[in-house]
């Protein structure tokens, strides 16, 4: 009986203390907070009439821990692609079916891993970080492509092309940038709804050094088409980044930027024009985003994430 009753105790206070995945991001210390993105539920017709929202309903707002164990239960492990929230891209610019088979996403089956030689911590001629002492988080895990070198090559094309300072691009910004999206894209990075193989930088830290860029402040930046025309329509410049940036790391588990800048933490200006860091963001609430039509979009037909 004792035995029963210490079994039972144990398993309620296991299901007492069990982490459950945020139901925000954590940004209740920041100095800045990415403008959130336009509400819309996708109307999967994956046309211009398509009223869009796939990052918006299918990874950006799902409440991880609520879905887990439909996907635990299946045995094909999760990870953000499988979500659906990249069906416009794959039918629009793939040209294949909305989802892909559940093995895609399985990298240790690819049977490529990441070593230090894949990061140069070459940012267009500034060294961000040395080789070998780049992104070691990575090392030794599994990636979804191999393609290294040209990640790099379109890294720098954006840089130089939107007037970018490299020198004040976060080593951890540039290692998720030039790993092919393994970090979205492999099983092997959700460990269970709340842990994770390594730990990586939110989308904050993505969206404030683009929003530090001349070009893209003004303009928003759209490097592969996620969404339709018209719910691009719907953003600011500033949501036009964001949505690119919770395309590399929507997660809420992850690191904001006051943990690259722990002396840098206050009252967050949340959805607002002003906001401001010491990455010298300037937000613009100006809704004229047909501007993203006219060349801001940079096809990164290599960044695969098939």
């Amino acid at each position: 009986m004792k035995t029963f009753l210490f079994v039972a105790f144990s398993l309620l206070l296991t299901q007492a203390t069990a982490a459950s995945y945020p139901t925000t991001y954590p940004f209740e210390n920041e100095v800045y907070v990415p403008e959130k993105l336009p509400a819309s539920t996708p109307s999967l017709t994956f046309d211009d009439l398509d009223v869009g929202g796939y990052i918006y309903t299918y990874s950006y707002t799902l409440q991880l821990d609520e879905v887990w164990p439909e996907y635990d239960a299946a045995g094909f492990g999760f990870c953000w692609s499988m979500t659906g929230d990249k069906q416009f891209i794959l039918v629009n610019f793939y040209k294949i079916g909305a989802f892909l088979p559940e093995d895609n996403w399985n990298c240790t089956k690819k049977g490529n891993y990441f070593v230090a030689s894949d990061y140069t911590g070459d940012v267009n001629g500034f060294q961000v970080c040395e080789v070998g002492n780049c992104c070691q988080q990575f090392y030794g895990t599994p990636k979804y492509t191999a393609d290294q070198p040209t990640d790099h090559e379109l890294l720098n094309k954006v840089i130089s092309s939107n007037v970018c300072d490299a020198s004040s691009m976060l080593e951890d910004l540039y290692c998720v940038q030039v790993s092919g999206h393994s970090q979205m894209n492999c099983i092997e990075q959700y460990v269970s709804a709340t842990d994770r193989l390594f730990m990586i930088a939110c989308h904050d830290i993505h969206v404030a050094y683009w929003m530090s860029c001349p070009v893209i402040k003004n303009v928003g930046l759209v490097i592969l088409t996620f969404e339709p025309p018209l719910y691009y329509s719907l953003c600011t410049p500033e949501q036009l980044t964001s949505v690119e940036a919770v395309v590399f790391n929507v997660d809420r588990i992850c690191r904001p930027y006051s943990y690259y800048s722990p002396a840098e933490t206050g009252s967050s200006t949340v959805n607002s024009g002003s906001a401001s860091s010491s990455a010298s963001v300037q937000s613009t609430t100006s809704t004229t985003s047909g501007a993203l039509l006219s060349g801001v979009i940079v096809s990164f037909t290599s960044l695969l994430i098939l």
